[in-house]
């Protein structure tokens, strides 16, 4: 708080009219985020299936469990 007052008596009210913060991101670097973010997804999703797959297989999802020589 007392910032803003230190800066009005050095430099009048020209001194508080600057913008302070945080400079503003560029919004090509948004873009090229959201772009990774995306292939990362996109790579996510490719590995679940493959994951998921895997783990139908190996409980034999699907299969009969009977032969055919099995009469119930």
């Amino acid at each position: 708080m007392n910032d803003w007052i230190h800066q009005y008596r050095k430099e009048g009210e020209a001194g508080l009219s600057k913008k302070g913060g945080r400079p503003k991101k560029d919004p090509e670097s948004y873009k090229v985020r959201i772009a990774q973010l995306e292939m990362e997804n996109e790579l996510l999703k490719k590995f679940h299936t493959e994951l998921r797959k895997d783990e139908l297989a190996r409980r034999n999802i699907g299969s009969s469990n009977h032969t055919e020589g099995d009469t119930q």
